[in-house]
């Protein structure tokens, strides 16, 4: 059960009648006031899916004849009717129950009595265990952490707070997603029954509890990976991100998942860090990341044998273009799928340098593979750049049903289009087991300098071309100018390969 779509519509209920009561000239057209007025008179699930009936029959639904200063849309009833068909018949149930204690209560948000026995409740529980985290849990399954509680799941995990205001003081919460249970309990949590009834308690600041509610799915989603790190098409995830006070729009068709971070990125490779550890790179303003990033961790929340699944089909994709490639081996081979294109191998390479896009690494058969994938929108974006190259387009069995695809980011990357003028560059392996590299700058012979051990092994198995190249030139970046090629969250995966 949606608890926490329950509650927002409960919220977004009470904001109808206020909205309403403060702009009674719209109750003057008579559509919006008998669907209006019908509304509040819901109080079964039989008169709930009447009152979505009437909405469905209705034209121009809760239209404005003057204009307002107001963020929400127009059609105010059409929109919150959208959102009740969304849920499932234990869900209207229960909808229509807080419906009829928020008309009881006057459409207050009367939540004292609840916070005194939450209260009560931790207390009692840190009587007999002061170092225990506590997790309260209501008859309907909503959970909640308060005070110092939540204010130790803060400095464990990140998760944002939130704040309960009361007349005489301020409460800390934290309400805990389903999806972050495992999180919890690896942690050591314990969960309570508490007779309080948490949905009746309303927040000082929503964004502060949408922010804490998509960090918990997503840690709940990197509590699944494990080793594995994923990258994910977004579909064309557009971001309005504040910049320096500033507005503006990101597009991020692809993000990055390890147990260790999270990072979105643009089409040219630039890199937007999420989460690196228990830091989160968000705040009000820039929220929507958050909640669009929290949906993409759902649907793979909701996936079972999601690993398995996706590495079978990429090493299917995989040799669906090898057997192409050997048929045309003198174009640029991509394998295309109903949305998206990838091209592996020194083809990926070459796409990368040529596009200005990110290149990945795919593990096949226990080797490091360069990949490239291009999604329905940025093909149109490349278009132009794409038509200019020798391109032989396959069609792929595999691609029409990947959704995820499993990989991570190239180190390969930096090396791509540097043109500092390196020379007498070696990499070799040192008498105590690690690997050095050294080279010469404008004829001076420069420091030997460790670097890391799958970077070079990855470099010494290759044949010379132009992945070994990309790869030196990533390698003396990383070396020299201490640039970030990610690869520090990968040595442990990669190692153990």
């Amino acid at each position: 059960m949606d608890l926490y779509s329950i509650r927002k519509l409960k919220e977004k209920f009470a904001f109808i009648h206020d909205f309403y009561e403060e702009h009674q000239y719209l109750l003057d057209d008579l559509t919006t006031r008998c669907l209006y007025r019908s509304l509040l008179s819901v109080n079964t699930r039989e008169k709930l899916e009447g009152w979505l009936t009437a909405v469905g029959k209705t034209y121009a639904i809760g239209r404005l004849h003057h204009p307002l200063e107001s963020p929400y849309d127009e059609d105010v009833l059409g929109a919150f009717a959208q959102l009740i068909r969304k849920l499932d018949e234990d869900e209207k149930e229960l909808v229509v129950l807080e419906f009829n204690q928020l008309k009881a209560d006057g459409f207050k948000f009367e939540f004292r009595e609840e916070v005194e026995l939450l209260k009560e409740d931790a207390e009692r529980f840190h009587g007999i265990h002061p170092d225990r985290t506590l997790v309260m849990e209501d008859r309907y399954g909503e959970r909640i952490a308060i005070g110092t509680d939540a204010e130790r799941l803060f400095e464990v995990f990140g998760w944002q707070t939130a704040t309960i205001a009361l007349q005489e003081r301020m409460e800390t919460a934290v309400l805990i997603h389903e999806a972050c249970i495992p999180c919890l309990e690896q942690y050591g949590v314990t969960f309570i029954k508490t007779k309080a009834t948490i949905g009746k308690i309303h927040f000082l600041n929503e964004q502060e509890e949408d922010i804490a509610r998509a960090q918990q799915v997503i840690d709940g989603c990197r509590a699944r990976l494990g080793k594995k790190p994923l990258v994910l098409p977004t579909d064309g995830m557009v971001c309005h991100m504040v910049v320096d006070g500033v507005v503006e729009e990101a597009l991020f068709p692809f993000v990055y998942l390890s147990r260790k971070k999270i990072e979105l990125y643009r089409i040219n490779g630039s890199v937007f860090t999420l989460v690196d550890g228990q830091c989160w790179n968000v705040n009000i303003e820039n929220d929507s990341i958050m909640t669009d990033s929290a949906l993409i961790m759902e649907s793979i929340i909701n996936r079972e044998n999601l690993l398995e699944i996706v590495n079978e089909q990429a090493l299917h994709a995989f040799q669906e273009y090898v057997v192409k490639k050997d048929m045309y081996p003198d174009k640029i081979v991509m394998m295309k799928g109903t949305d998206i294109m990838s091209s592996f191998g020194e083809d990926a390479v070459r796409l990368a340098k040529a596009l200005g896009i990110v290149l990945w690494f795919r593990v096949v058969e226990g080797h490091q593979v360069p990949m490239v994938l291009v999604t329905e929108r940025m093909a149109d974006d490349l278009s132009a750049d794409l038509k200019r190259l020798d391109i032989h387009v396959a069609q792929s069995s595999q691609l029409d049903i990947i959704g995820l695809i499993s990989a991570y980011p190239s180190f390969l990357n930096e090396g791509l289009s540097i043109e500092i003028p390196f020379g007498d560059a070696t990499v070799y392996k040192r008498k105590d087991g690690r690997y050095a590299v050294r080279a010469s700058l404008d004829k001076r012979m420069l420091p030997a300098m460790t670097i890391p051990t799958a970077m070079a092994r990855f470099f010494l198995e290759l044949q010379d071309g132009i992945v070994k190249e990309a790869c030196l030139k990533a390698i003396l970046m990383c070396a020299y100018y201490h640039r970030d090629v990610h690869y520090k969250d990968l040595i442990e995966y990669a190692d153990g390969l």
